[in-house]
């Protein structure tokens, strides 16, 4: 309560006493009784009192709560430009974290046993920081990417896009197995054209590996984080240059994970 409320309500104080006081000297001048015209300004006193005080206090809520949302705005706003400000900032380092839930312990035991060298290397390579953490059927994979990983992993079509910490609304991920060849050059995934699928073929499928979550977190922050609810889809063997026809054994299988980013309520955000 500020110091002009505290004035309105002892002037609506004031004002009711000093009615109150001349109705009182006149009732005990007339031996205690009030014509018919005094009782009726004494409740219309009282009721001028009440109202006062209730409109005091309902504009002093209503002022409150103006006040709070407009701070609740201002801090909406301040968040935004702050959000805008950093989307635009260059991309100095990644986070990629995956968490699966009811993940049986020969997957990963299997994943374990046939870890082996690609038959294919990247000419870009890089060392970056990875785990694997399992807690009962959770499983949680996590790589950090510093600045070396993002000049030498992060493929793009032009080399004069410097990556940007703005992360997408939607991701498609694809999984790659059994590489023995590509229908493109593998140091630049971003020339790849058409070979590589930019939507998921097919239903979603059932498994562990459907409903999981994929969270990004650029350049350290974590409170700007974006998670996405990724979908499962069917394995098929990647084509030929173009996407045609020519398809050849050695060509790795591909598996693509696909999903919406999700907003701090559990729904999806709106695209």
């Amino acid at each position: 309560m500020n110091a002009l409320t505290i004035l309105k309500y002892l002037g609506a104080v004031v004002g009711f006493g000093s009615v109150a006081f001349g109705l009182a000297t006149k009732w005990k001048a007339s031996y205690w009784r009030l014509t018919t015209g005094e009782a009726i300004t004494c409740g219309l006193a009282i009721a001028g009192f009440t109202v006062g005080i209730a409109s005091i206090y309902v504009q002093d809520r209503t002022a409150a709560n103006a006040a709070e949302a407009q701070k609740q705005n201002d801090a909406a706003d301040r968040a935004a430009h702050e959000r805008e400000t950093f989307s635009q900032s260059a991309l100095t380092s990644l986070t990629v974290e995956w968490s699966l839930d009811h993940v049986p312990p020969r997957a990963t035991a299997q994943s374990a046993s046939r870890s082996t060298t690609p038959a294919v290397q990247r000419s870009r390579r890089c060392d970056m920081k990875t785990s694997v953490r399992r807690e009962d059927e959770r499983v949680a994979l996590r790589w950090e990417l510093g600045p070396v990983c993002i000049a030498k992993g992060l493929d793009v079509a032009n080399a004069f896009n410097v990556p940007k910490a703005s992360l997408p609304n939607r991701l498609n991920a694809l999984l790659l197995t059994s590489i023995g060849d590509f229908p493109f050059d593998p140091a630049n995934f971003a020339d790849a054209g058409n070979s590589l699928p930019r939507e998921p073929r097919g239903l979603p499928r059932a498994g562990f590996q459907n409903r999981s979550r994929l969270t990004l977190s650029a350049n350290g922050q974590s409170n700007g984080a974006a998670v996405f609810d990724m979908r499962y889809y069917p394995t098929f063997r990647l084509g030929g240059l173009g996407g045609g026809a020519e398809v050849q054994p050695a060509f790795p299988l591909v598996t693509t994970l696909a999903g919406s980013r999700v907003t701090s309520n559990g729904g999806e955000e709106v695209v």
